[in-house]
């Protein structure tokens, strides 16, 4: 069963691949877009990605991991996953310079604790005095799609996307609506991982996306 999620803006700084995934509670109600930051273009391409449903608090993940997805339940990797994509959020989160989750969001603007994330952007800035600029609420996004599991049957799962990731996710969506005239629940959709470089010869993955053909 198809489950839709929200997506906001993707202007969003490059970032390497976060490793660690985290499971979040996504509430709120069906058809109603979460307040806080404005739409993206990305919902006009696929209404399956604007309202909000109920999924509890786990969800199986994928990772990338070097060339390979990595399933972080069963630990079984894959070249690539074929699948029907159901949605995806964007998710705003704060780290400390230790690589420490400070907080995470679902709009941007307050925290799951309630606590306002630009106040929480200034209190993180100010406990590394001299290294402000490198201290930034970040993004990544979840895409979703149902996976089989040998003993659990069929599940609802998602795989992370750093911003490089989501640049070419947002590609691929564009690109599938305007030439294919199709929406991402439309079609089967290949996903894989490459290594690529920053600027600063950090070495990280990268999802890609291909059409595969109709669901």
């Amino acid at each position: 069963m198809a489950v839709k999620k929200s997506v906001k803006d993707l202007d969003v700084d490059q970032a390497p691949e976060q490793s660690n995934a985290i499971d979040v509670v996504v509430t709120g109600n069906a058809g109603t877009p979460a307040v806080g930051r404005p739409g993206s273009d990305l919902q006009q391409y696929n209404d399956e990605f604007e309202g909000l449903d109920e999924i509890g608090n786990f969800m199986p993940y994928f990772i990338l991991d070097g060339t390979e997805l990595l399933n972080k339940v069963t630990e079984a990797s894959y070249k690539d996953l074929e699948v029907n994509l159901t949605g995806g959020k964007k998710i705003w989160q704060l780290w400390d310079l230790s690589s420490n989750l400070v907080a995470e969001s679902h709009d941007g603007l307050h925290s799951l604790g309630g606590e306002n994330m630009n106040q929480l952007l200034a209190a993180t800035k100010a406990a590394h005095p001299g290294e402000e600029d490198k201290i930034k609420i970040q993004s990544r996004y979840e895409i979703y799609f149902m996976w089989e599991y040998p003993e659990e049957g069929e599940k609802l799962s998602k795989i992370s996307l750093s911003p490089s990731s989501m640049y070419a996710f947002k590609d691929y969506v564009a690109d599938l609506k305007k030439s294919h005239h199709k929406k991402t629940s439309d079609v089967i959709t290949r996903i894989s991982a490459k290594r690529t470089a920053n600027k600063s010869g950090q070495r990280y993955s990268i999802a890609q996306f291909e059409l595969v053909g109709e669901a």
